[in-house]
C-alpha cells in the first residue's frame, strides 16, 4: 500500500476507535503533499479525513482546506434536505412513486446524517413508465436541464423526447444551485447483472428522513444499491465506496437474512462483486462478518482484490484509454460465470456507439447501423477535445 492509502485507511480507523490515533498521526508524517489533495479528492473521503484530524486535534495549516470542505458539506446537506422534502412532497401530490437513491439516502440512513460523506448532487429513482409525468412535474416546478444538454437542444420538451428515446437511464437537472440526478434504471444493458428493477420499490418503509417521515427503500435494497453501484459498476476503486459498505455493515448487518442475501447474490450475478467488498472490509478494517459470510470467504479467490488495491494509489478516473484498460481487467475478473467477454464488449460497443442528440460528444455521426464507426468517432472526438482543453 502507498503512503497516501495508508493515511486514508488509518483515518477511517480513528473514527471507529481512538486507539488508532497514534497510528494515524505517525502516518501523517509520511504524507505526500504533492499528490495527496488530488488523491483524496478522487477517493472522495475528505469529510472522513477532516473528522479524523478533529478527533486527533491535529492543527496544521496544510489541512485547513479539508476542515472547510467538511463544514461546506454540512451546509450543503442542510440545503439538500430542505429542497428534497419539498420535491418529494410535489411527487406525492402527483401520485408519482419516487425513492431517495444512493448518496442522499446513505448520508441520512447509513451515516446517521453525520457529515462523513462527500456528496454534491441528489439522486432520485423513478419508474420508467412515469418519466413523462416526472419531467412535466420537474419543469413545472422550475427545474432546468444541465447546460451541457441545453447547448445542443434549447427546448426542454425536445430534450425530454430525446432522452426517453435514447438508451440513457439518468439525466441531471438543477434548481437553486443544487443538482438532481434523475434515474429510471439501475444499470446499462451491457452489464450482466440481473437485479430486478421493481425490487427497489418493494418492501418500502416509512421512516424519518432528514427529520420528516418519508418513504424509503428497504434496508436490503440499500445493501444491493451499494453492491451494484459501488462494486458492480465502480469495482470498489474508490475508498469512499468501501466506507459506505463499512458503515452499512456496522449498522445493519444483523438485520439482514444472510442466507437469502447469498441466494440473491448468485441470482443477481453479483456473487464475486459482493464477496470482494466484504473481503476488503475484513482484510483492511478487521470487520467481523457473519459466520456464513466467513465460510464463503474461505473459498473466495482473494487475489481478485489485489488489482483493486493496486488501483487505489493510482487514483485516476477510468475515462481515458489506459485507466480504462485497468478498469476492464478488474471488472472482468469480478464477473460471475458464465460470462462472455466477447458478448460484453459487443454490448458495450453497441451501447457506447448510439448517437444521442442531446450530447454533442462527437464530430461525425454515422447511421446507427455503423456501431464501430460511431464508437471510434466518439473516442476520437473525446480525445481531441481533451487534448485541446
Amino acid at each position: 500500500m502507498s503512503k497516501n492509502v495508508n493515511i486514508l485507511l488509518a483515518s477511517i480507523d480513528v473514527l471507529e476507535d481512538e486507539k488508532h490515533i497514534p497510528k494515524f498521526v505517525d502516518a501523517l508524517s509520511e504524507i505526500d503533499k504533492g499528490t495527496f489533495t488530488s488523491f483524496i479528492e478522487f477517493h472522495s473521503v475528505i469529510p472522513v479525513f477532516a473528522e479524523a484530524l478533529k478527533i486527533c486535534q491535529v492543527k496544521n495549516n496544510t489541512y485547513d482546506g479539508f476542515a472547510a470542505f467538511q463544514q461546506a458539506q454540512a451546509f450543503i446537506n442542510l440545503r439538500v434536505a430542505q429542497e428534497l422534502h419539498e420535491l418529494l412532497g410535489d411527487f406525492a401530490k402527483e401520485n408519482i412513486p419516487v425513492l431517495p437513491y444512493k448518496g442522499v439516502l446513505f448520508t441520512n440512513e447509513i451515516f446517521n446524517n453525520q457529515t462523513l460523506r462527500s456528496s454534491g448532487d441528489v439522486d432520485l429513482l423513478f419508474k420508467k413508465e412515469n418519466m413523462l409525468h416526472v419531467f412535466e412535474t420537474l419543469l413545472n416546478k422550475g427545474y432546468v436541464f444541465d447546460k451541457a444538454f441545453t447547448k445542443k437542444i434549447s427546448d426542454s420538451q425536445e430534450i425530454v423526447k430525446a432522452v426517453l428515446e435514447s438508451n440513457v437511464i439518468e439525466i441531471t437537472m438543477m434548481k437553486n444551485g443544487i443538482f438532481f440526478d434523475i434515474h429510471w434504471g439501475l444499470h446499462y444493458d451491457f452489464y450482466d447483472y440481473k437485479v430486478p428493477y421493481e425490487s427497489y420499490f418493494e418492501n418500502i418503509r416509512k421512516t424519518l428522513f432528514y427529520g420528516k417521515e418519508t418513504i424509503l427503500p428497504s434496508v436490503e435494497t440499500m445493501f444491493w444499491m451499494i453492491i451494484l453501484h459501488n462494486g458492480g459498476k465502480e469495482c470498489w476503486f474508490r475508498i469512499k465506496h468501501i466506507v459506505d459498505l463499512k458503515y452499512f455493515m456496522a449498522k445493519y448487518a444483523n438485520e439482514l437474512d444472510w442466507n437469502q442475501i447469498l441466494q440473491q447474490a448468485k441470482a443477481y450475478k453479483l456473487w464475486n462483486v459482493m464477496l470482494a467488498g466484504l473481503f476488503i472490509l475484513k482484510d483492511k478494517f478487521n470487520v467481523l462478518l457473519p459466520d456464513i459470510i466467513e465460510v464463503e470467504l474461505s473459498e473466495f479467490d482473494c487475489s481478485k482484490c489485489s488489482a483493486i488495491y493496486a488501483y487505489w494509489p493510482f487514483a485516476t478516473y477510468w475515462n481515458t484509454l489506459f485507466p480504462r484498460i485497468k478498469y476492464e481487467k478488474v471488472f472482468i475478473s469480478l464477473q460471475d460465470k458464465p460470462f462472455s467477454v466477447t458478448s460484453y464488449f459487443y454490448r458495450f460497443l453497441k451501447s457506447y456507439s448510439i448517437p444521442n442528440p442531446i450530447f454533442n460528444d462527437r464530430f461525425v455521426v454515422f447511421p446507427k447501423q455503423f456501431a464501430l464507426l460511431n464508437a471510434l468517432s466518439k473516442v476520437i472526438s473525446y480525445t481531441i477535445k481533451k487534448f485541446r482543453s
